[in-house]
């Protein structure tokens, strides 16, 4: 029973893995409990990092005394503030290991010479990687001098590493030496910029078993490296299910990963290019897809072509010829390609006009499963918002009650009062709208006293205008 106790505890404590400040208050409660939050917070210590210099100093109070000579010999005293040798041996409970936050927190102490910090760095990295210590994850820096791979214990250590992430200037060396002792990698990212496309990430993905997510970013679109890329992950066809880049494929790579379910295509530039490799692409079970800079148009023919499994779309900035008198209609195009292809769709974010309020509303008769909805008024002109919510309060579907808005004009105060009465009137059985707002200038006190009016009234739930949450959250409603 005891047994049991624990691992239903264990399961309870890592509901709290996002929340740092409870884990901390369950070290005070028992010593059960005590044992199960250090271990959480210790599989990901840099997670909860507030204040850097106590955990340098917890750190440096597991090294050895052959270590501690060491670093005297070379006149550095990190003892003077550090803790008492730990009741637990944390460094083991470690499975997440961040080289640049390791750097930070050494940056961050008393030591000012950069060779001391050096010297220091090396004898912690000669701590976390040991023969009792495995990582499950890794974050390379930008500048990794230490050949990590050659450490003792280091061939143990990682062997069972499943997410890795690299950067531009992560040496050939050290990629090609984690391909031979890092082989079960499932989640691998990378960053690459327009001047260092390093070969040992195309040895790295060719080496491993089960790689089902890939993320990579090339600072400049370079052919030649992205389609030597792409073949690579043609090796790994049946397994990738999660594919996030910045470039638009220069092969038919998405249509040989038959089991992808999301697709991020986030393109930082508008090159002059051939689409045809994505408008023709056919992806029969993706579920997400989310994208930026990419044309309308080919939007468009992709979702008519991934068989009726989108349950989440996001679409930021999607691009068409300034020129064009039709460009509007390319918009309206991408509306009615979702709404006849997508029944199942869940959450939707979409840049809007006023011409495609119009198909809007079909989308709201059709897709009857659609729960959350992400809307950005177009900068070209003032959206018609009285509109807008006359059609969510006429023809969304039961299921859809949470909502972002994000605009560029003054919506009158009334606009506002009128969609939550209709939605109170014509929607009896509906929930509580869930509503996040965002102003591209200062969000006036008006508006708050309006929205607290109807949340008293229980017709908003929640509302919320955080700025600093303007780009950065999609569809994670709280």
């Amino acid at each position: 029973m005891l047994r049991l106790n624990k691992d239903v505890l264990i399961l309870i404590l890592e509901e709290l893995i996002d929340d740092g400040n409870s884990l901390y208050s369950c070290l005070l409660v028992n010593k059960i409990i005590c044992e199960i939050a250090v271990l959480i917070l210790w599989k990901n210590p840099w997670k909860y990092v507030k204040k850097r210099q106590p955990l340098f100093n917890v750190i440096t109070s597991h090294l050895s005394d052959r270590s501690k000579r060491e670093l005297y010999s070379h006149g550095i005293d990190l003892f003077t503030n550090s803790c008492a040798r730990p009741t637990y041996n944390y460094i083991n409970f470690c499975r997440n290991l961040c080289l640049n936050e390791l750097s930070r927190i050494i940056y961050t102490s008393n030591i000012a010479d950069f060779s001391k910090r050096l010297i220091v760095k090396d004898e912690l990295l000669k701590l976390f990687i040991n023969n009792n210590t495995k990582f499950t994850s890794l974050s390379l820096p930008d500048r990794l001098g230490d050949p990590i791979h050659h450490f003792t214990g280091a061939e143990r250590c990682f062997s069972e590493l499943e997410y890795l992430y690299c950067s531009t200037n992560t040496s050939q060396e050290i990629l090609e030496g984690f391909s031979t002792i890092s082989k079960s990698i499932k989640k691998l990212e990378f960053d690459v910029s327009q001047y260092h496309y390093n070969p040992g990430i195309i040895k790295l993905i060719e080496s491993q078993r089960n790689l089902n997510y890939l993320s990579g970013n090339v600072g400049k679109k370079d052919v030649s490296f992205c389609k030597v890329l792409e073949d690579t992950l043609v090796k790994h066809a049946n397994n990738i299910q999660y594919l996030r880049i910045s470039w638009e494929p220069v092969t038919k790579i998405l249509s040989y990963l038959r089991n992808l379910k999301s697709l991020e295509i986030n393109l930082h530039l508008r090159y002059n290019t051939n689409w045809d490799h994505l408008a023709n692409a056919s992806i029969p079970n993706l579920k997400i897809l989310k994208t930026q800079n990419v044309p309308s148009k080919i939007l468009a023919n992709l979702i008519k072509n991934t068989k009726g499994h989108l349950t989440e779309i996001s679409i930021q900035f999607p691009i068409y010829d300034r020129e064009d008198k039709y460009a509007r209609r390319d918009n309206n195009a991408l509306i009615r390609s979702i709404y006849e292809n997508c029944l199942k769709l869940k959450y939707l974010k979409l840049l809007i006009n006023n011409d495609d309020i119009y198909e809007l509303e079909k989308l709201f008769i059709k897709c009857q499963f659609l729960d959350g909805l992400i809307l950005n008024s177009s900068s070209r002109e003032i959206l018609n918002w009285a509109g807008l919510f006359n059609s969510l309060t006429k023809s969304a579907p039961a299921s859809l009650y949470k909502f972002k808005f994000i605009f560029n004009d003054d919506v009158p105060l009334d606009t506002f009062s009128s969609f939550f009465d209709n939605w109170k009137k014509n929607r009896k059985d509906s929930k509580s709208i869930l509503l996040k707002m965002f102003y591209r200038m200062d969000f006036s006190q008006d508006y708050v006293k309006l929205f607290n009016d109807y949340k008293r009234k229980e017709i908003i739930k929640m509302f919320s205008n955080d700025p600093a949450k303007f780009f950065f959250d999609d569809f994670e409603w709280n």
